[in-house]
């Protein structure tokens, strides 16, 4: 079944969609409604041709006319709803499935390649839905005046049927090669999503660096806008190739064998009604021309979006973190936990673990190591950001899944994101939140109004402590941070480590914070110092 009508006509339990089948019934009248004007038409002409009065017909016609376009133009609107409310179900259902993914999986995903699923394809898959509509209805029609041709002239009919079966194989026989070359058209178009990304946010290297960018520009993205431009073209090509055959060859063939051939032992009228009814193929013809490109792309493009959306639902794990508030604890410990990176093109991966560590409520502890020694992925595995390989996490001696382990933690990350509302918390005090960012320094930079965060001209270090700010007003029990100093200027580290961390100590928080700063270790109530991803030495700061 084409991904098409199964993405559009069918719920993902395999029902069929009511509203697409009222769509389908009302373009099949709308095809049948046309083709009996056609015969109308024709009927009517005969009648003034043999000097008969085609008087009676008129109400009929201007009511077949009437009932055709209300029902072209029901099927039609019906259409675009339709489609909308399918990408509309199918963009809520990525959403959730990719806010639910593991972490692993969403970073093997491509951006360029998900922004181009959610966009191009969509946009795509509409499109196409309103020519298949009119190239339905268009196929009606045709299949309706044939029937008309069949009950004027058996010989005719037949004939003109086995030029369409012929039109029909043929184009099959091309449909892979289609299909073949809008998938490599749309991956190509992809990776130009990837670059343009690449462009706009490696802006400032870029133009810097004079000969960075003639590289960029010449060598890459210059070779790969001409390979997509030769990737369409190849498509367009081909859908000429058919157009000439199908559908201008074969009328005209048809037409001529009918005016020529055909038309030798017919009487003057019929052979009259026959070659007139041709005027009524003709729309229904071009309408399928220009329809079959936009079907096979949004076919394509129906195909792309359903798998990504398998791809998801694979890795989507079952146990989301319902909402409520975290658990009460003593004591947080996870034994011989470990996480394996998937290896790439048979080269060995990184791997972390195994790791024993204990931590108590109320303790900071400084995870330090060089760059690579596995202090980040750590702390998202502590975090239950990454599914273990092996090992679990325990809360006061007992297992707990993934969605509980989760429920502990706040953090800010080394590549954190600032999202504009406060999501999650339906109500923030005013105060609070004032005086953290007073706290931060962020005075007249950086406001929350009700839950909504205002912000503007903020470099990499205040955003960490807008983003620090974010986390403490979640009040959850333990705070994580990777390298959040890392950016900021001496004196205001020396606030973080001296002022900040104490005070949330203070307020019963726990810590967990990756860093380099080995001239605050003192800070810590203890230090854990890892390597290749395991835990080389830890050591305690004097009672």
């Amino acid at each position: 079944m084409p991904k098409l009508i199964q993405l559009i006509f069918f719920s993902e339990t395999g029902e069929v969609n009511r509203r697409a089948l009222f769509v389908l019934i009302a373009s099949l009248v709308a095809g049948l409604a046309y083709a009996a004007l056609a015969a109308l038409v024709n009927e009517a002409a005969e009648e003034v041709l043999l000097n008969e009065s085609a008087a009676w017909e008129i109400p009929l016609f201007l009511f077949m006319l009437a009932f055709f376009l209300v029902s072209k133009r029901v099927s039609l609107s019906s259409g675009v709803v339709l489609a909308e409310e399918v990408l509309e179900k199918y963009r809520n259902r990525v959403g959730d499935l990719i806010r639910r993914s593991g972490l692993a999986r969403i970073e093997e995903l491509d951006k360029g390649d998900i922004y181009a699923r959610l966009t191009l394809d969509a946009k795509q898959i509409s499109r196409s839905f309103s020519f298949g509509i009119k190239f339905f209805q268009a196929l009606v029609t045709i299949a309706a005046v044939f029937f008309y041709i069949f009950f004027l002239s058996f010989k005719t009919g037949f004939f003109l049927a086995a030029v369409m079966a012929f039109g029909w194989f043929y184009f099959r026989l091309k449909r892979k090669k289609l299909d073949e070359a809008y998938h490599a058209a749309f991956r190509s178009e992809e990776s130009l999503f990837e670059d343009f990304g690449h462009a706009l946010e490696g802006f400032k290297e870029l133009k810097l660096n004079r000969g960075k960018s003639e590289d960029f520009y010449k060598n890459h993205l210059a070779p790969l806008l001409e390979k997509t431009k030769e990737l369409r073209i190849s498509v367009g090509n081909e859908f000429a190739g058919i157009n000439a055959v199908v559908f201008v060859v074969l009328f005209y063939l048809s037409l001529g064998c009918a005016l020529f051939i055909l038309s030798k032992d017919m009487p003057l009228t019929l052979n009259f009604k026959i070659i007139a009814v041709f005027a009524f193929i003709w729309e229904p013809v071009n309408v399928i021309n220009a329809a079959v490109p936009e079907i096979v792309r949004g076919n394509v493009s129906a195909e792309r979006v359903m798998d990504m959306k398998a791809k998801l639902e694979d890795s989507a794990p079952s146990d989301d973190i319902p909402p409520g508030r975290a658990l009460e604890f003593k004591t947080l410990s996870c034994e011989t936990l470990s996480f394996h990176y998937p290896g790439k093109e048979g080269r060995e991966a990184f791997s972390v673990g195994p790791i024993d560590l204990a931590v108590n409520r109320g303790e900071m502890v400084f995870l330090t190591g060089g760059n690579g020694s596995g202090k980040s992925t750590f702390l998202k595995l502590l975090a239950g950001l990454y599914e273990p390989s092996g090992g679990a996490f325990f809360i006061d001696g007992s297992r707990v899944p993934l969605r509980d382990q989760r429920r502990l933690f706040s953090a800010v990350f080394a590549d954190c994101h600032l999202f504009d509302e406060l999501y999650g918390l339906e109500k923030v005090s005013e105060k609070k939140a004032r005086d953290l960012i007073a706290m931060m320094g962020l005075e007249g930079k950086a406001s929350i109004e009700n839950t909504r965060i205002l912000h503007s001209g903020l470099s990499a270090g205040q955003t960490k402590r807008l983003a620090l700010v974010v986390a403490l007003l979640e009040d959850r029990p333990v705070c994580l941070f990777d390298e959040w100093a890392a950016e900021q200027d001496p004196r205001f580290r020396k606030t973080f480590y001296e002022r900040i961390l104490p005070s949330l100590k203070s307020e019963g928080k726990t810590i967990v914070a990756a860093t380099h700063d080995d001239r605050y270790f003192h800070v810590a109530d203890r230090v854990v110092k890892m390597d290749f991803g395991k835990i080389e030495k830890t050591w305690e700061r004097p009672s």
